[in-house]
Formats: C-alpha cells, structure tokens, sequence
C-alpha cells in the first residue's frame, strides 16, 4: 500500500490475496482517510499505535511504530504513547505494547 513505506503485515496480505478486490476498496479508505490534512501524519500514526496497544495487536502495533519513526516520532513521543495504555486501557495492554517496544528498540 503506497501510503506506507513498508510492505504490508502478513496478516493484510493474506486479506489482499484472499479477497483482492475488497481488500482494494479498503485500502481505498484507507488512504482517504491517512490523506485528509487536519492532522499530519505522524500524529496519525501515533494514535494508530496506541489504539493498536489497546487492541493488543502487536504485528500492526510494531508496523505502525516503525511508520511512526519514519513520520519523524521520537522514541521518546512512542513511550508517551505508551504510558497513555497504562492510564486508559489496561496494564496488560501497556506491559504488551512495552515489551513490543523492546522488540524494536524504543525502550
């Protein structure tokens, strides 16, 4: 999907493969959504994070992290993300998105 700089999570390729002309239309609205200008980019991808912590979907949260830096994140704004889950979802959630973090060296 051109408007990431990575190739997609296995998970969405399986989605593309499997019902590629679905999978068209959602990347569709997808990128009209990502492409509207009220909020730059990186702030998008940082709420992305987060809500994919809350989801505890770590494939996407570590996609999203990675298209985060490329946006210009710091480490330091993707660990304020991250304590958002401790005070607003759940410990696990925050304890899961961490040690993803950990994975891809933010803390």
């Amino acid at each position: 999907m051109a408007i990431w700089e990575q190739e997609p999570i296995p998970e969405y390729r399986q989605f593309m493969e499997k019902f590629p002309e679905l999978s068209d239309k959602f990347g569709a609205v997808i990128s009209d959504i990502m492409e509207r200008p009220r909020l730059d980019k990186k702030t998008k991808e940082l709420v992305i994070i987060s809500l994919l912590g809350a989801q505890k979907f770590e494939s996407g949260f570590k996609f999203h992290v990675k298209e985060a830096m490329n946006k210009g994140a710091t480490k330091e704004e993707i660990i304020e993300v991250l304590l958002l889950l401790l005070i607003y979802c759940e410990v696990s959630s925050f304890l899961n998105a961490l040690w993803w973090a950990r994975d891809l060296g933010i803390v």
